[in-house]
């Protein structure tokens, strides 16, 4: 009797939760992850003669040394988080001019239920962001797409794509669609065909990790392909892919593959923890540095 009364209790418990999680994330996305992510990326978009990216371009003026900032998993939406947004634009603005970041590489889940409101409030953190740096570059991230908010990314989240790339005078920057935990054949297919046409080193962005460390054993916290993610470490090993940058697992680590580095960037979430990307393209030292 009392173990059928502990089942029907654990199943209680379980049929709660699952009704939390639903009314929190969207009744589709609980039961199974919609197979968009062919729709949304099935072709890449070039950016480089973009207004916004053609202006960070201009500010640089040719140089080829400057630092990037990286942030991931800000979460709007979640409670009870300490993202210290002001912290980080004050210390932007205590930075001389030479050494504030030139643009912002967001790595995704800025959302945790995909709703508007929730975009709403990280756009306007970014507002205030566009004001010190030249750019910010969206990644989009699983949370981002909770209770169908894939519509409002594309609405509201620049640059309106989750597959795109641009060009630096050293560098190709190129960022990837692995919301759904996977990348699916159409946007691999084409990666590797821009890719093979681009003779530049190259550093790609995404929320997912590629690979995670040993403390990360679940393959929740990687993308969930084997075989897929073998011939992303091809294309990447082929194609002069120097770093891969993502966040997801919401803190540091990094790995190093031999021909490219992977950096996992902690969330914004966790006391303001952020990233710097020092680059210098003339020597092709790319060096991370984790932010208190």
């Amino acid at each position: 009797m009392r173990r059928s009364a502990n089942f029907f209790t654990a199943i209680l418990i379980f049929s709660l939760s699952l009704i939390s999680m639903t009314c929190k994330y969207g009744w589709e996305q609980a039961i199974y992850r919609p197979d968009s992510f062919r729709r949304r990326a099935d072709s890449i978009t070039e950016l480089t003669g973009d207004s916004t990216t053609q202006g960070m371009l201009s500010a640089l003026g040719g140089n080829t040394t400057y630092d990037v900032l990286l942030i991931a998993d800000l979460h709007y939406g979640k409670k009870n988080v300490d993202r210290r947004e002001d912290d980080l634009l004050a210390w932007i603005d205590s930075l001389p001019a030479s050494k504030k970041p030139a643009f912002c590489i967001n790595l995704g889940d800025s959302a945790d239920h995909g709703k508007s409101d929730e975009y709403d409030d990280y756009l306007s953190f970014e507002s205030r962001l566009k004001t010190r740096v030249h750019a910010v570059y969206n990644v989009v991230g699983n949370h981002d797409l909770y209770n169908s908010g894939w519509d409002e990314w594309k609405d509201k989240m620049y640059p309106h794509t989750s597959f795109y790339r641009f060009e630096t005078a050293g560098l190709s920057w190129y960022f990837l669609d692995s919301g759904s935990g996977t990348l699916g054949r159409p946007q691999i297919e084409n990666l590797k065909d821009v890719m093979e046409d681009d003779p530049k080193p190259k550093i790609v962005s995404m929320h997912y990790p590629i690979y995670s460390d040993d403390i990360n054993m679940l393959s929740y916290f990687t993308l969930q392909d084997e075989h897929e993610v073998a011939l992303l470490f091809k294309i990447f090993k082929e194609n002069k892919v120097k770093l891969v940058l993502d966040g997801h697992t919401h803190k540091y680590f990094k790995n190093d593959f031999g021909s490219f580095t992977e950096f996992n960037v902690s969330t914004l979430t966790r006391d303001g923890e952020c990233a710097l990307l020092s680059v210098n393209e003339s020597t092709m030292e790319l060096k991370t540095t984790e932010l208190p």
